[in-house]
């Protein structure tokens, strides 16, 4: 149950989109206008008003007019900002049907449309809903552009971690791997978006398990970082540990410690502070002195790790959790049973109240306390543990 290497996340902002030209005195224009600035200004409630304003005078031109689609995604626009995404989503979706029947489905502007719902979906944790309009987005982009524009990168990128988070990383690489291409042909191969993009890519080879071609492309990635990037960004660190996760794989342990060490030594760097990253390294660094046996070191990184993310995300996170089943499974490999016991207890605790009982992660941590169990001789319980875990 090592937390893993993640992805970074790329992330990116909503969009305007342009209407067809009309007239700059209506009235519906200048409210609009007022929103606009007045969100700008962070005045949220006053813009809200002009945007209820504008709204309401578009939609004298008749309901479906494509105006209203566009006060329909301001105000939709001012909702995501305030994080009010039960308000911004039905808007989103009004405007997506007007503007699909008023100028067709495969307009540039409903993409772009909806590609602000396919933000808001993330936030909100709607990978199905989130797939299919970033797919349609791309294909949009493809039948106005064709298949080797630059408009598509970014959408691109955005699905790829739609499929990365859903674990569909066959279609994640294949989605990534064209992000690359044109990357590599807007930027050259010494860029850092072009570097964020094969870091991303090796991430995903390695998770998928081909080691093999994840490597070269964290290492060039890493290079032109370090080329490019301050010594304190975490970006650079991020490079050093997901380059470490690939030689742990290889079991060429004394590297993976190297640049473990020196993605620690990053994170200790003012710019650099991180605390949930410096709790993964802390974590995958004991993991490796675990499998060179150097127990003693292993546990005091355990500690560590779990002290930096209880003071990160508090003492019942899944995050704490998961630290103290990683410590815990050190001591029964040890066969320090009396040790294991209560930390995994709280371990189950704290998922079984946060994730749910029925979680896969809540399996993995019952049957290391399983084990912990048959060895303190405790059969009893040992054989509920076993029963239960037949459910999963």
């Amino acid at each position: 149950m090592t937390r893993l290497f993640t992805m970074l996340a790329l992330l990116a902002g909503l969009s305007w989109f342009a209407l067809p030209s009309f007239a700059q005195s209506e009235p519906w224009r200048q409210f609009r206008e007022d929103g606009d600035r007045l969100l700008g200004e962070r005045k949220y409630r006053e813009a809200e008003e002009s945007y209820v304003l504008a709204l309401k005078a578009a939609e004298r031109f008749g309901l479906d007019d494509p105006r209203v689609a566009g006060c329909l995604n301001s105000l939709a626009l001012l909702y995501y900002t305030q994080h009010r995404y039960e308000l911004a989503e039905p808007l989103y979706w009004r405007a997506a049907r007007i503007l699909e029947s008023a100028l067709g489905p495969h307009h540039p502007e409903l993409a772009t449309l909806l590609e602000n719902l396919a933000e808001l979906q993330q936030v909100r944790g709607k990978p199905t809903d989130l797939i299919p309009l970033l797919r349609r987005v791309v294909a949009i982009h493809e039948r106005a552009n064709g298949s080797t524009d630059d408009s598509l990168r970014e959408p691109i990128v955005k699905l790829s971690r739609a499929y990365f988070s859903e674990g569909r990383l066959r279609e994640a690489a294949a989605a990534l791997e064209r992000a690359v291409k044109l990357s590599k042909a807007r930027f050259g191969a010494d860029h850092l978006e072009y570097a964020d993009l094969l870091n991303d890519l090796g991430v995903i080879y390695n998770s998928d398990g081909h080691p093999e071609r994840a490597a070269p492309l964290l290492e060039e990635s890493l290079a032109v970082r370090a080329r490019h990037l301050d010594r304190a960004d975490p970006k650079l660190a991020s490079g050093y540990a997901n380059l470490a996760a690939i030689y742990r794989g290889r079991f060429q342990l004394a590297e993976a410690e190297r640049l473990l060490g020196e993605a620690l030594r990053l994170r200790e760097l003012p710019a650099g502070t991180d605390p949930a990253a410096k709790a993964t390294d802390l974590n995958n660094l004991a993991e490796v002195h675990r499998l060179q046996r150097d127990f003693t070191t292993a546990g005091s990184l355990y500690r560590e790790a779990l002290d930096v993310w209880e003071k990160a995300v508090g003492p019942d996170h899944p995050e704490t959790a998961t630290a103290l089943h990683n410590w815990a499974a050190l001591h029964r490999d040890q066969g320090r049973y009396e040790n294991a016991a209560p930390m995994l207890e709280r371990s189950l605790r704290i998922l079984e109240t946060t994730l749910g009982s029925e979680h896969a992660t809540v399996a993995v941590v019952l049957t290391t306390y399983l084990d912990v169990l048959r060895g303190q001789g405790r059969n009893e319980e040992a054989s509920r543990i076993e029963a239960r875990l037949e459910g999963f």
